[in-house]
């Protein structure tokens, strides 16, 4: 007879228990970890967290509501950072639109995300939060929402409000994006406020009314100037930069500044060269107490902007004056705007030969994709300079404004030696649409016009919103149809009137139209002339009649290239049938 184990009954309890114990620890020491993961996320995480959004605004269709806020201020927050520098580190955001593991302890209110912030907040952190609220403005339409921002030293309030007009609620959103930046990073801040007073400052316009009263004309114009070109927020966000102490920020102090220097001299070009220079001058100036080692790539590139557009403009003021009468101011311009070139030139040869030393064979020094921006930079501003001085020492040859070509071997040399570095810098890092226009200009001087023509249909294909390429190209091909070179026909010429008629109708408003047009017109009628007297008078012949579309100053650039545009289609439709005849 069997015995019965009296004992299994007991064993097999204490097996159920044994596994119910290590479950529960298992599943506390999961609890544990995932707190723990929190934990070292919230602690890690170096970015803005929109804590909470609370809205209580009036219902409706327009109305605001929790995830629009969330999404709205992310926008406005990748917006305001990406006109920052190259070389700023952008903060990334968690909006709360993630969904992280998140488990509900039993018996309680809180969950893991809770508790894991709770314990987070004991310790150091280097995560930035914000709490908004929205709610209905008691005095007046609209609503007004309210901004908290710790930055984990301080909390910093804002207000911004919206009117109920149409598009007052973005202006709204902005505005908590702005005060938000304004405190995390004021160099972003200023950056977008910048480039906002940029498109303004451009916008302004001034034309001298003929028997006006000069001192309201001149009051007007002054008006005009502080209200477009004032830049009162930018200043006032430098001087937030500037008050929280930071050496490292002083660079870009100058950055900021150059580039609203050079946004006034652009708008002070419209009414007073020597204000423009004088702008320059200020631009420069910024950068003068710096260590040149210490200036980053993109401040650099501002500085030798105002270096290059200093001298050129200079150099361009030189071709309104009359030889030999203006003899003597010619002869200080020119050496004037050599002196500001070579200056340029001799910063980026030093700073080009330390940079090599540091990447000389032997050194321990990683190369980043930012270091080869930089030397493309260089090397491609270092080109520039090289063919702008050739521009202002020859200039004797082309008083009138028209570009030469180089002559001599000696010229063919330098003008050789920035189609060098332009290629260097296409080598160094993705060439950019300025690098291949500028490499272009350089090739056509040097005679070489279906290779230019080549750059600028690049330029054009990687800047597709930029004119310049479009009409550069045309003109380079009109250049080469008139060229006294062999095998010219009447088929070149064709082909480079259809490009000047393409260029007037897809280049949007026909900007660039002043100087740029009229070399464009010099440049087809050369060719005309080459493809006969007759067809040269019949489009000067147009031009007349259509003169009075062209000349009023309150034109739209549009309208001046719809009044050149039916000429050129005229010469094009003679060539057209010469075309036919030849063959």
């Amino acid at each position: 007879m069997a015995k019965i184990d009296e004992a299994s009954p007991s064993r097999s309890w204490l097996s159920w228990e044994y596994l119910k114990r290590g479950a529960i620890g298992l599943a506390a020491l999961f609890v544990v970890v995932v707190i723990a993961n929190h934990v070292w996320r919230e602690c890690r995480f170096a970015g803005i967290v929109l804590e909470s959004v609370v809205v209580k605004g009036p219902a409706g269709e327009n109305a605001a509501t929790v995830e629009m806020v969330g999404q709205q201020i992310a926008t406005y927050i990748d917006k305001i950072q990406r006109t920052g520098a190259r070389e700023w580190r952008p903060h990334d955001l968690d909006d709360g639109q993630r969904e992280p593991v998140n488990i509900q302890i039993p018996g309680s209110s809180l969950n893991v995300e809770s508790v894991a912030r709770e314990i987070a907040s004991l310790f150091p952190h280097r995560r930035q939060s914000l709490r908004i609220s929205v709610t209905s403005n008691p005095f007046r339409p609209g609503v007004t929402a309210a901004v908290a921002i710790n930055d984990g030293r301080a909390t910093t309030r804002a207000i911004c409000e919206s009117d109920g007009n149409p598009g007052s609620l973005g202006k709204m959103f902005e505005c908590l994006a702005l005060e938000t930046m304004k405190v995390i990073n004021p160099l972003f801040a200023a950056s977008y406020v910048l480039a906002v007073e940029e498109k303004d400052c451009s916008m302004f316009r001034f034309e001298a009314a003929p028997k006006a009263d000069k001192v309201a004309e001149n009051k007007r114009m002054l008006e005009d100037l502080r209200r477009l070109c004032g830049f009162e927020r930018t200043r006032t966000m430098a001087s937030a930069v500037i008050e929280r102490g930071k050496p490292a920020d002083q660079p870009w102090v100058s950055y900021i500044y150059g580039k609203l220097h050079l946004a006034r001299a652009q708008a002070l070009a419209k009414v007073d060269a020597e204000a423009e220079w004088y702008e320059f001058d200020r631009a420069i100036g910024r950068f003068r107490d710096l260590s040149q080692a210490d200036v980053p790539a993109s401040a650099l590139a501002i500085q030798m902007e105002a270096y290059i557009r200093n001298g050129l403009s200079i150099h361009e003021s030189v071709l309104a004056l009359n030889w030999p009468e203006s003899k003597d101011l010619i002869k200080y311009r020119l050496k004037e705007a050599k002196d500001v070139l070579d200056d340029a030139a001799k910063i980026l040869a030093n700073l080009a030969d330390s940079r090599r030393k540091v990447a000389a064979p032997g050194t321990v020094q990683a190369r980043t994709v930012e270091d080869g921006r930089t030397d493309a930079m260089i090397s491609h501003l270092y080109g520039l300079i090289v063919y702008r001085q050739w521009m202002v020492d020859t200039h004797k040859r082309h008083r009138k404004g028209a570009i030469g070509y180089a002559e001599g071997d000696d010229e063919r040399r330098r003008l050789q030696h920035a189609v060098e570095l332009f290629d260097k810098a296409s080598r160094q890092a993705p060439p950019t649409a300025a690098l291949l226009v500028d490499w272009g200009t350089a090739l056509r001087a040097l005679g070489e016009f279906d290779d230019a023509v080549k750059k600028y249909r690049q330029a054009g294909d990687i800047a597709p919103g930029d004119s310049t390429p479009l009409l550069k190209m045309a003109v380079v091909l009109l250049e080469k149809s008139r060229a006294a070179a062999k095998g010219v026909t009447v088929e070149n010429h064709f082909d480079a009137v259809r490009q000047v008629s393409s260029y007037l109708t897809w280049s949007g408003d026909g900007k660039p139209y002043g100087k740029r047009i009229d070399n464009l017109v010099d440049a087809l009628e050369g060719a005309l002339a080459q493809a006969g007297d007759d067809a040269r008078r019949d489009f000067q012949g147009c031009r007349r009649e259509f003169a009075a579309s062209e000349s009023p100053v309150d034109a739209t650039d549009l309208v001046r290239a719809a009044a050149l545009k039916i000429c050129v289609d005229r010469a094009r439709s003679n060539l057209a049938g010469r075309v036919v005849v030849s063959r």
